[in-house]
C-alpha cells in the first residue's frame, strides 16, 4: 500500500482517537482488522475523488472520506448502530477538545476579537464557493459572522457515498468547537444535514454593539 495513503487514514487525528475507543472496547484483534479495512476503503475513495480541486480536498480528502473509510470499516465487523455510535463519541470527544482550547484561548485579552477576523476569513476562503460550498454572507465584522451555507460538499459527498447515517457528525463538530466560546456566541437554528434547507452560522462578540 501506498505509504502517503495509509497515513492519509492512519495520521488523521479523529481516526487516532477512534483507535483508541475501538481497541479499549473490542480488543487490538478487532481494532487492527477494522482499521486494514478503513485504510483500504479510504484509498478507494481517494480514488473516486480525484478530480476536484486543491480547495475540495482540503474538506473531502482529510476530513469526509477518512470518516466515510472508519464508517464502512466499522460496520462490516460490528453493528450499524455501534458503529455510528463510536464514531459520534470519537467526534464528541475530538471536537471537544479542540473546542476547550479555543475556549481558553478567546478567554484571553483581544483574542474575542482575533477569533472573529479569523472566523470572517475562514468562512469566506475555507468554507466559500473554492471549497465547495454555496454560501449566503449577511455580515463579516469584528462583532458580527453571520452567513447561511445553502449547499455543502460533506452532505453531498455522503450522499454520493451511501453514508448518510454520520453526515450529522459533521455539524454536531461545530457545536462542540465553537459552542462554548469566551466572549463569542455561536448560535444555530438548523443544518442541512438535519433536515433544514440551509446551514446557519452566526458568530457574535458578547458585550459589542451588534
Amino acid at each position: 500500500m501506498d505509504k502517503s495513503k495509509k497515513k492519509s487514514f492512519a495520521g488523521n487525528r479523529a481516526n487516532r482517537i477512534l483507535r483508541t475507543i475501538v481497541e479499549q472496547r473490542y480488543g487490538k484483534e478487532t481494532c487492527e482488522a477494522i482499521f486494514a479495512d478503513a485504510e483500504k476503503n479510504l484509498v478507494a475513495l481517494l480514488a473516486d475523488y480525484q478530480n476536484i480541486s486543491e480547495a475540495e480536498k482540503r474538506h473531502i480528502h482529510k476530513t469526509i472520506l477518512p470518516r466515510i473509510a472508519a464508517y464502512r470499516a466499522l460496520k462490516t465487523h460490528i453493528p450499524e448502530k455501534e458503529a455510528v455510535a463510536l464514531l459520534d463519541e470519537t467526534v464528541k470527544t475530538g471536537a471537544g477538545q479542540v473546542g476547550e482550547k479555543l475556549r481558553k484561548l478567546t478567554a484571553l485579552p483581544l483574542m474575542d476579537r482575533l477569533f472573529m477576523k479569523i472566523m470572517g476569513s475562514m468562512i469566506q476562503n475555507v468554507f466559500g464557493p473554492e471549497g465547495g460550498f454555496k454560501q449566503k454572507i449577511y455580515e463579516k465584522n469584528v462583532n458580527v459572522v453571520r452567513v447561511d451555507i445553502l449547499d455543502c460538499p460533506y452532505c453531498r459527498v455522503c450522499k454520493e457515498c451511501d453514508a448518510m447515517a454520520i453526515v450529522h457528525q459533521f455539524c454536531d463538530s461545530d457545536v462542540y468547537c465553537y459552542g462554548n466560546l469566551s466572549g463569542v456566541s455561536f448560535r444555530r437554528s438548523g443544518t442541512i444535514a438535519k433536515g433544514a434547507d440551509h446551514c446557519d452560522f452566526d458568530f457574535r462578540r458578547e458585550g459589542s454593539a451588534h
